[in-house]
């Protein structure tokens, strides 16, 4: 996986592409750590089929219902911002995880439903949001951690178009608090 920093997660994903074999994983930091940007990757790595949710918009049953009823075979779901979806949409999410199945009361019926097997991907920025029942879903649980300012000049390299002198790059590195979003911002900013 080509990917720059975080090379402890990175070595334990390669290890899921190269085996093929893929388990519920939620990956944990602060905003723009790069933990979309660690999902698809491994998502294009895979070759699989990506359907990708934001939290804040699964609230109603039936919003979690509608997506899991519909899954292609073997598609990789990623839902960015977990911490935002709603109770809920939580507990009907764990049973789908654990049995593939859902066994819920939607709209006064009683709906039982097997379903297509999927890996769940999940981002988030607040852990503690969560409930210790999806939490304790995921097989693998990962925390980005803030990247050195060596691994942000490379990240910043790859997105600036002037800059030559690599002590400018260090010194947006060294400002970049490790997050690899501030340091493209920055470069793009100098940029203009």
């Amino acid at each position: 996986m080509n990917f720059i920093g975080q090379s402890d997660i990175v070595s334990d994903l390669s290890v899921m592409l190269e085996r093929k074999e893929f388990v519920h994983a939620l990956f944990v930091g602060p905003a723009g750590i790069g933990k979309t940007k660690l999902v698809l990757g491994l998502v294009e790595e895979s070759g699989r089929k990506l359907l990708r949710l934001s939290g804040p918009f699964l609230q109603d049953i039936g919003d979690i219902l509608s997506v899991l009823f519909h899954l292609s075979d073997d598609c990789i779901v990623f839902i960015d911002e977990i911490h935002a979806m709603s109770l809920e949409c939580e507990e009907i999410l764990y049973q789908a995880m654990d049995e593939f199945r859902i066994s819920a009361s939607f709209s006064g019926e009683f709906v039982t439903r097997r379903l297509r097997p999927f890996t769940l991907l999940a981002a988030t920025t607040a852990k503690h949001k969560l409930s210790q029942a999806l939490v304790s879903r995921f097989c693998y649980s990962a925390y980005l951690s803030p990247y050195s300012v060596d691994e942000l000049v490379m990240i910043g390299a790859l997105h600036q178009c002037q800059f030559h002198d690599i002590s400018a790059l260090e010194e947006l590195a060294k400002r970049s608090r490790g997050i690899p979003r501030r340091i493209i911002q920055l470069v793009r900013w100098c940029e203009l």
